[in-house]
């Protein structure tokens, strides 16, 4: 359906992103040691963590900042 050529890229961005977004998770499901970021490995339990992190550190600043 999509190819690798710089005329689809441009005409179809979105498409192009979420096709890169499914291979992301994809190999993520399948790889159990993780991905390499500049020679640090984050694997599923660092991921689910960062994203722990940020959520609560978001709804503290929230609730400090509108219910203050």
């Amino acid at each position: 359906m999509l190819g690798t050529d710089l005329e689809e890229c441009r005409a179809f961005p979105n498409e192009m992103w979420v096709l890169c977004l499914v291979t992301a998770v994809t190999y993520l499901q399948h790889s159990r040691a993780g991905i390499s970021l500049y020679g640090f490995v984050l694997d599923r339990t660092f991921l689910y963590s960062m994203s722990g992190v940020t959520v609560s550190l978001t709804l503290f600043i929230l609730g400090k900042t509108i219910f203050a």
